[in-house]
C-alpha cells in the first residue's frame, strides 16, 4: 500500500510598522491568524483529543514566525479582533429578525470570540506555542525554509548568500522551537543541481521542491514524482 505525505507550508512577507497606529499590510497577518492558523490549530487539537492517529509536516517561514512572536503585532492582532467582535455584535443586532443574514452574523461573531479565547487563553498571544506543543508530542513535524523566503536558484553564483539563507532559517527555527528541523521547504519550490550540498552541510535530511525539478532533471527516477527521490549525497 502506498503512503502519502501531507505538508502545509505557511509563509508571509515581514511587515511591521510601529511608526503607524494601523498599517494595511499588517492585516495580511491578522487575517491569516484568524482564518488559517487558529482554525488549523483547533483541528489539530480536535484530532488529538479524539485520539485519531494523525501526523503531518508544517513548514513555518522565519519571517512568519518572527511576526507571530512579536509583541507589537500580537497586541495589534488583539485590537484587530476586538474591532471585529464589536462589528459582528452590531451586525447581529442590526439583523435581528432577518433569517438570511442573522445566522451569518452570529457565525462570524462566534468565530471571532473563539479566536480571541484561543489566542489569549490557550496561547498567551503567541500561537507558536500551539505548534510547538503539537510537535513535542509527535502530532506534527515542524520544518523551516530559507531566512527571507528568497528564490535560491537566483543566487547560484553567490554561495555565501545561500549559506546565510539556510543557516539563518535554521537559527530562527531553533530560536522559536528549541530544536533543529530535519527538513526544509525550498522557497517557491526553487531547486538547482548542487543545492543539496548546501542543505547537507547544514544538517538538512530532506527538502520539498516542485515536480518539474524531478521530471526535467538529468535522470528521470523510475517512479517519477510518485516516490521520494534521493540526491547523490543522500539528501531526500
Amino acid at each position: 500500500m502506498g503512503k502519502i505525505v501531507f505538508l502545509l507550508h505557511a509563509h508571509l512577507p515581514f511587515v511591521r510598522h510601529p511608526e503607524y497606529s494601523r498599517f494595511l499590510e499588517e492585516d495580511w497577518l491578522f487575517e491569516a491568524i484568524s482564518e488559517t492558523y487558529l482554525p488549523l490549530l483547533r483541528v489539530f487539537r480536535s484530532l488529538d483529543s479524539d485520539g485519531i492517529p494523525s501526523r503531518m509536516a508544517v513548514s513555518l517561514s522565519p519571517t512568519l514566525t518572527a511576526m507571530l512572536a512579536d509583541g507589537l503585532l500580537q497586541d495589534r492582532y488583539l485590537q484587530h479582533l476586538d474591532r471585529l467582535i464589536e462589528l459582528s455584535e452590531s451586525e447581529c443586532e442590526r439583523n435581528k429578525g432577518d433569517e438570511a443574514f442573522l445566522p451569518l452574523a452570529q457565525m462570524y461573531r462566534d468565530l471571532f470570540l473563539q479566536n480571541r479565547h484561543d489566542f489569549v487563553e490557550l496561547y498567551g498571544k503567541n500561537i507558536l506555542r500551539g505548534f510547538a506543543d503539537l510537535a513535542s508530542r509527535g502530532r506534527i513535524e515542524l520544518i523551516t525554509t530559507a531566512a527571507t523566503h528568497s528564490f535560491l536558484p537566483l543566487y547560484q553564483q553567490y554561495p555565501e548568500t545561500i549559506q546565510a539563507q539556510i543557516a539563518l532559517g535554521l537559527s530562527s527555527h531553533w530560536q522559536h522551537f528549541g530544536q533543529r528541523p530535519r527538513g526544509m521547504w525550498l522557497p517557491e519550490c526553487g531547486y538547482y543541481e548542487g543545492l543539496e550540498n548546501h542543505l547537507e552541510r547544514n544538517g538538512i535530511e530532506y527538502f520539498f521542491s516542485a515536480s518539474h525539478a524531478v521530471l526535467y532533471g538529468s535522470q528521470l527516477p523510475r517512479n517519477g514524482v510518485y516516490a521520494p527521490v534521493q540526491t547523490p549525497n543522500g539528501v531526500m
